[in-house]
């Protein structure tokens, strides 16, 4: 069964995410592509947890959100470390005064990331801003859509599975309250995929 949505404990999810971006990248990613297995492996499971409300059928979800997720996690496992790699930034366009600096841009993981998710891709759309957040070494705290908990809750017993620490990743209910309360506790970056009120709501 998977676990129930956790309460927020901003101390404990600090104390995992410092350990996690400890963890080098390789190790990082073989999670990810463990992950990509159990999509594949466990689809039928995930396909059960969708929300009814979608009114969607199994072969369109599995089409539009799992397997796309799957190709998510490849493309991290190709190029995260291009991407994350220190980058000499080119002297070129820099005046006169500053072309003998030398300026080099570092990806530094923010701390913790809370995502809130909408209701219509519960699965692609939150699941690809999981992967990415963790994958740069950031700890997340998901808050599902409405009415996709029971998905969120599927999707984070994957990644567990997979070889996620605790605490890395924290699945609140996907009720407003729940939102509300984890923008306030003190997250270093909310992502929000939802209507332009929601938008407003959360700024």
């Amino acid at each position: 069964m998977p676990q129930a949505a956790q309460q927020l404990s901003l101390d404990a999810v600090r104390a995992a995410q410092a350990e996690w971006c400890r963890t080098a990248l390789p190790d990082r990613l073989r999670i990810i592509r463990k992950l990509r297995h159990h999509l594949a492996t466990d689809a039928l499971k995930l396909l059960d947890a969708f929300p009814r409300t979608l009114e969607r059928s199994r072969s369109d979800s599995l089409t539009a959100e799992i397997i796309p997720l799957a190709e998510a996690c490849r493309f991290l496992e190709l190029e995260a470390e291009r991407i994350l790699r220190p980058a000499r930034l080119s002297a070129r366009g820099r005046p006169v005064w500053l072309r003998s600096v030398d300026v080099e841009v570092r990806r530094e993981p923010l701390g913790i990331v809370l995502l809130i998710g909408p209701s219509n891709y519960p699965l692609f759309l939150t699941g690809v801003q999981t992967i990415q957040a963790l994958v740069a070494g950031n700890a997340v705290v998901l808050k599902p859509g409405s009415g996709a908990a029971k998905l969120a809750a599927v999707f984070a017993e994957l990644i567990r599975k997979a070889g996620l620490p605790d605490g890395v990743l924290t699945v609140l209910d996907d009720s407003v309250a729940a939102g509300r309360e984890a923008i306030h506790s003190g997250v270093n970056k909310i992502v929000l995929t939802g209507s332009v009120e929601s938008g407003r709501a959360v700024l």
